[in-house]
């Protein structure tokens, strides 16, 4: 679940989440989250999926932050957290991700992402 959120693989989620895959569990290798590592990454498409699923905003990850925390790590860039309250909002209501404004993902930003890319974050 957790390299299907850093690829932005949206599609994959209710697959993995059908045969078990744990929403909040953290990767073995970095303990980040689904969700946090989405946040990181900016994988915006994913974060209402995790969270409709149950995705805990407030759960620390391995580094003892939360999606939250992590929405704020680049301070003159608000896109993070903007992105996590709406979906936040929208998981709650039960509604499609289209509906909402979020900011603009680059290209390179929805690619594939290797185990070597993670590395670097």
């Amino acid at each position: 679940l957790w390299l299907a959120a850093a690829g932005c693989r949206v599609r994959a989620l209710p697959v993995l989440l059908e045969h078990g895959a744990e929403v909040d569990a953290p990767g073995e290798e970095f303990g980040t989250t689904p969700l946090t590592v989405a946040v990181r990454l900016k994988r915006f498409a994913v974060l209402v999926p995790l969270l409709a699923a149950g995705a805990n905003p407030d759960r620390p990850d391995g580094s003892g932050m939360t999606a939250w925390q992590m929405a704020r790590i680049s301070p003159g860039d608000d896109s993070r957290l903007e992105a996590l309250r709406q979906a936040c909002e929208a998981a709650r209501l039960g509604k499609r991700l289209e509906r909402f404004h979020l900011p603009a993902v680059r290209a390179e930003q929805v690619g594939d992402i290797t185990h070597r890319d993670l590395r670097r974050i």
